[in-house]
């Protein structure tokens, strides 16, 4: 979706706020080293989606090795992709690693599904191996809330990792925080 630009530029450093033009979404984010908190405000007349893409465009193309990535409760999504970039060193050296990350919404989640390549899956859990797509979709009840607000965790090491880089990160901001600028710290 296009934002409005001027929108985010007066914010603080470490603060992003952009208002989704084509969606009508407000997003709010902020992040630390290893965790992340976003706010997104949607319209009520329609159910809000959040997109959760393992591959996004980067500087260098990468491969998804292996994907896992799986709905554990109403409120919670967890995973990992191991990633491998050709050629960023040279030409013949890759470039791999594991991302692993919790996230956490503060609202439950009311639809789940996902995509692998070109393919659209009706399931809470998406997992393959050497994909150049993938990626899992939540949706909200806006209508009972359209605020969702959510936190990430993440880790080199390991999903138990990224959990606990999301409680010592973000902690401070178990959902109470009136917007994300106020209590991120590192």
């Amino acid at each position: 979706s296009r934002g409005l630009g001027d929108v985010y530029k007066r914010q603080p450093l470490g603060y992003y706020k952009v208002f989704l033009t084509d969606t009508q979404i407000e997003v709010e984010a902020t992040a630390t080293e290893r965790a992340s908190f976003q706010r997104y405000i949607f319209p009520q007349d329609k159910d809000g989606r959040v997109m959760i893409d393992l591959h996004i465009q980067a500087e260098y193309d990468y491969k998804l090795f292996d994907v896992d990535v799986n709905k554990v409760s109403d409120n919670r999504i967890e995973g990992h992709c191991r990633q491998i970039s050709s050629r960023i060193w040279g030409k013949d050296a890759e470039q791999e690693y594991v991302v692993n990350f919790v996230i956490e919404f503060d609202a439950p989640i009311k639809k789940v599904g996902g995509w692998k390549n070109d393919e659209i899956l009706d399931t809470s859990h998406i997992s393959g191996e050497e994909l150049s797509d993938a990626g899992l979709f939540v949706e909200f009840d806006t209508k009972k809330s359209p605020i969702v607000q959510v936190r990430t965790g993440l880790s080199y090491v390991s999903i138990s990792n990224a959990s606990e880089n999301l409680n010592k990160e973000i902690s401070c901001l178990l959902y109470t925080s009136p917007s994300p600028r106020d209590g991120a710290t590192s």
